[in-house]
């Protein structure tokens, strides 16, 4: 199986699709709590999205002499490894709110450039202590996030 990853680090030029892919790649798995965040299945082959970019390098003029692959459009990935989606892996905009999910799509493309730096987009399994920095603040909401603020407007109330 083949699926794309998009390389676009422009929140303006990335669908809501892929917005929330990336969030859920960075994002440890709600449902089963072993998984660090969306990643594919052994035997899954995934390829870089170049069309959810402005930006061209210079392979792509190579365009016009074909490819094996002919202009095939491939579905994002979208299943993990641990068998869940990306609502459970931290990008549902229903369940963590307007606020946390902004917060959640900066840091998701901020890792996205760290990993393009050192030529490790597609490489799932790769970390290192900026990136794993970057995803444990991604993940650690900020307290007006969790509390709801019917009970943080409370001046007698205890949390």
């Amino acid at each position: 199986m083949k699926f794309a990853y998009p390389a676009g680090n422009s929140i303006d030029d990335l669908t809501p699709q892929q917005i929330t892919l990336k969030i859920a790649r960075h994002c440890p798995c709600t449902a089963c709590g072993n998984c660090k965040g969306l990643h594919p299945s052994l035997g899954v082959h995934v390829v870089l999205d170049n069309n959810s970019t402005e930006e061209k390098s210079i392979l792509n003029d190579l365009g016009q002499y074909g490819s094996d692959d002919e202009d095939e459009t491939l579905p994002y990935l979208d299943i993990c490894a641990c068998g869940h989606g990306v609502s459970e892996h931290g990008a549902n905009e229903i369940v963590i709110g307007s606020e946390e999910y902004r917060r959640r799509e900066r840091y998701a493309i901020r890792i996205d450039e760290n990993l393009q730096d050192v030529d490790k987009l597609l490489d799932f399994a790769y970390s290192d202590p900026d990136i794993e920095s970057l995803r444990r603040r991604m993940t650690d909401a900020p307290l007006s996030i969790i509390t709801p603020s019917h009970l943080a407007a409370s001046p007698g109330k205890c949390l």
